[in-house]
């Protein structure tokens, strides 16, 4: 499993005043994905190779890394087998435990069998699992 992060402000993210958000990489086997931090910094914020300059920012970046890689810890079993988007929806979830399925089928997969490849999943990843029914 390597998954590492790093604080960035992305150069062609200017925002119309003149700001930029600072986000942070999600590198996932080999794969990144940006995650936004809500945080807005000017020019006078970051060096001119769009590093963060300000420890304010710095340390707030530090306290949103600090518990994204706390995350990954505890579930390090599950997450050495999901893709960079899973291990997104994971961390930027609230409590990091509950996962969302949605299945659409063609009706040629009986309720059984969805079950069966579901409790399969939830059993190997130590999944809670929210149910619901949707009628339509």
């Amino acid at each position: 499993m390597a998954t590492s992060f790093k604080a960035v402000v992305l150069r062609h993210q200017v925002r119309r005043d003149g700001t930029y958000g600072i986000k942070i990489r999600l590198t996932h086997n080999q794969r990144s994905k940006y995650i936004n931090t809500g945080l807005v910094v000017t020019e006078d914020d970051i060096t001119p190779d769009f590093q963060l300059k300000k420890r304010f920012f710095i340390a707030e970046v530090e306290k949103l890394i600090k518990e994204y890689r706390s995350i990954c810890n505890k579930n390090a079993a599950v997450i050495k087998d999901m893709d960079v988007w899973q291990v997104f929806d994971l961390i930027t979830k609230k409590d990091g435990s509950e996962l969302t399925f949605i299945v659409i089928t063609n009706g040629q997969l009986t309720n059984e069998e969805m079950l069966k490849d579901i409790d399969f999943l939830v059993k190997k990843h130590n999944i809670r699992l929210t149910w619901q029914h949707l009628r339509h």
